[in-house]
C-alpha cells in the first residue's frame, strides 16, 4: 500500500548486550549487522555471565571441510573401507563441554562472526548448525547460545549474500552506537579523557563515513586507537588523521582548545574565576571535562566539591552534564555520595531537572 511505511532493517543503537541476553533468555539465536569496528564482537562477549565461555569461530578464515570436521576411514577386520566418520569440529562443544586452562565449561556463547564474509560452502553448515544445533552427526551441547554479526555491502565490505532459511532463523538488529552509551562505557573502560570530551561535544564524529574506499573512517575502534595514542603524549595530525580520517582536523583543533583552558586547579580552589563564551561551546566542554578529571583526582575532594559544581553550574546544561556524567560513572563511591548531598548539586538540578537522567545516572 502506498501509505505503508517500509523500513530497511531493525535498527537499535542502545547497548546490544541487552538484546543478546534477552534474545538468549528464548533461545533464539540472535543475528547483528552493523559497520566495522562499533563494537559488535565486544558486546556479545560481554552479555556472556560469569560462567560462560566465548568461543569466537570466524567463519571467513574457515573451508568447509573445517566446518563439518575431517573425515577419517574406518576398516573392517580385512582392513577393508567400512565407513567414514567426521572428527568432531575443535569450536563446537557437546554436552562434556570444552576445557580451557583446566578448566571445563559446559555453556557459553558460540559466536559466528564475519558469517557473511565466508565462502557460501561455508554457509551451508553454518545453517545447519543455526537450525538444528548440529553439524552432521555432532550436536551442540545444551547449554550453549549461538549468535551472529556481519557487515553489510552498505559499508563497504565483501560480503556474500545470505539464504532466507539462514536469516529467517535468527533474530535480526541493525546496530549502530549511539554516542551517550558509547561515552558512558569509553568513561569506565580507560578511553582518554579528551575523546570523551570531543565525542560529546560532536556526536556525529563518533561514526563518520570515509572518504573513499582507502581512506581510514571514524568509529569506535578508531577513537580507542586515538585515545590510545593520547596516552602518550599529543599525536601528529598526521597520526591522528590515519585512524580517524576526515575527523582530525576538528579534534585536533579540540585538543588546542584543550591545551589552552584556564588554570583548572586554581578554578576548583576558588583562586581564579572564569566566564563561558557561548560561541565557544566547545571550550566549555573542555573545561566541564578537565573539572571532572581534577575533581576525581583531587587528594581531598570533598573539600572542593562545593566550589567546583558552582564553577559548573555557570556552563551550559549540555556541557556541564557532562561533567556529572563522568563523575558519576568513575568517581569513588564516598565523593558520589557527596555529590548527592551537595547544596550546589541540588540547585543545579532544579534547573535542569530535564536533563537529570542523562547526566547523573547511575545504571
Amino acid at each position: 500500500m502506498a501509505d505503508t511505511m517500509v523500513q530497511k532493517g531493525n535498527p537499535i543503537s542502545g547497548a546490544l548486550t541487552d538484546k543478546v541476553r534477552l534474545c538468549r533468555k528464548y533461545d533464539r539465536p540472535i543475528m547483528v549487522f552493523g559497520p566495522p569496528g562499533v563494537g559488535k564482537s565486544q558486546q556479545i562477549a560481554q552479555a556472556a555471565e560469569d560462567d560462560d565461555l566465548v568461543i569466537d569461530c570466524r567463519l571467513t578464515s574457515l573451508e568447509s571441510i573445517d566446518m563439518r570436521g575431517l573425515p577419517i576411514i574406518l576398516k573392517d577386520a580385512n582392513k577393508n573401507p567400512e565407513k567414514v566418520v567426521w572428527v568432531r569440529p575443535e569450536f563446537l562443544p557437546g554436552d562434556d563441554g570444552v576445557v580451557v586452562e583446566g578448566r571445563t565449561y559446559k555453556k557459553g556463547i558460540l559466536f559466528l562472526d564475519e558469517i557473511n564474509t565466508a565462502q557460501i560452502a561455508v554457509q551451508a553448515p553454518a545453517l545447519q548448525l543455526v537450525l538444528d544445533r548440529r553439524i552432521g552427526p555432532h550436536r551442540l551441547g545444551r547449554g550453549w547460545y549461538i549468535a551472529a554479526a556481519g557487515n553489510r555491502a552498505d559499508d563497504g565490505c565483501h560480503v556474500n549474500p545470505m539464504s532466507a532459511a539462514l536469516l529467517d532463523r535468527f533474530a535480526i538488529y541493525d546496530y549502530s552506537p549511539n554516542h551517550t552509551v558509547w561515552t558512558d562505557w569509553a568513561m569506565t573502560n580507560n578511553v582518554h579523557p579528551d575523546v570523551i570530551g570531543y565525542i560529546s561535544f560532536s556526536p556525529s564524529a563518533l561514526l563518520a563515513p570515509r572518504m573513499d574506499e582507502y581512506s581510514p573512517s571514524a568509529n569506535p575502534r578508531s577513537w580507542c586507537y586515538v585515545s590510545d595514542m593520547l596516552s602518550h603524549g599529543t599525536p601528529d595530525p598526521s597520526d591522528v588523521r590515519a585512524c580517524v580520517g576526515s575527523q582530525a582536523s576538528e579534534f585536533c583543533a579540540y585538543l588546542k582548545v584543550c591545551a589552552s583552558l584556564p588554570n583548572i586547579p586554581k578554578l576548583i580552589e576558588g583562586k581564579e574565576t572564569w566566564k563561558e563564551n557561548r560561541k565557544e561551546i566547545s571550550v566549555a566542554y573542555a573545561v566541564a571535562n578537565a573539572l571532572a578529571t581534577h575533581l576525581i583526582g583531587h587528594p581531598t575532594p570533598e573539600k572542593v566539591l562545593e566550589n567546583t559544581v558552582r564553577v559548573v553550574s555557570e556552563i551550559s546544561p549540555e556541557p556541564a552534564s557532562l561533567f556529572f556524567r563522568r563523575v558519576m560513572r568513575t568517581a569513588p563511591e564516598k565523593l558520589k555520595t557527596a555529590l548527592f548531598h551537595s547544596k550546589a548539586v541540588m540547585e543545579w538540578i532544579k534547573k535542569n531537572n530535564d536533563l537529570l537522567a542523562g547526566a547523573i545516572s547511575v545504571t
